[in-house]
């Protein structure tokens, strides 16, 4: 899960420059108003971050559904929740504290990737984890006595015919009994 957790953000970082150049780009050159450039800009943010979550951050585990699937619960959980937050948070920085955008864009993203790596963790993925060590350990002791076993076979000890005590000093094979 750390792996997954540092991959998580070196995306998320990239996102971040997605989300902050067209957010820069749309309020800047192009005047749009600073919240309908947030969600634009968190919109195309989500939409890179799902593209290396499914190719880089995520290899390896079992993934749930179609690939369609898959984005569409990104983008429903990552995507309301970076929206949702980026639109309080940029409301409340930009407009009632008159925070610069671009400032009060970069905490919103902070705030808002912890719920994103979990909502991913959670509703997205089944990762492939490795038994737990005293599964294991079990397995281990279990194998061993398999191997053992098999190298002496108890059972044979056990019925293997013996001379009757009853029959003298040599008793030949008609004497010999099974226990």
């Amino acid at each position: 899960m750390v792996k997954r957790w540092l991959r998580f953000n070196i995306v998320g970082a990239a996102g971040i420059g997605v989300q902050v150049a067209v957010l820069v780009l749309l309020a800047s050159a192009l005047r749009v108003d600073y919240l309908a450039a947030t969600a634009l800009a968190v919109e195309a943010a989500v939409v890179h971050n799902f593209a290396w979550h499914e190719r880089w951050t995520w290899t390896g585990c079992g993934k749930r559904g179609t690939l369609l699937f898959r984005f569409l619960t990104f983008n429903v959980s990552n995507g309301a929740l970076s929206l949702a937050g980026n639109l309080v948070l940029m409301r409340l920085l930009v407009g009632a504290l008159h925070l610069h955008y671009a400032v009060a864009n970069l905490v919103a993203i902070a705030v808002c990737s912890l719920a994103n790596f979990l909502a991913s963790e959670w509703l997205l993925l089944t990762p492939v984890r490795p038994a737990p060590r005293t599964t294991r350990r079990k397995t281990q002791i279990l194998s061993r006595r398999r191997r053992l076993c098999s190298r002496f076979s108890f059972r044979a000890l056990r019925h293997r015919p013996r001379a009757d005590p009853r029959a003298g000093p040599d008793p030949g094979r008609a004497a010999l009994r099974y226990r």
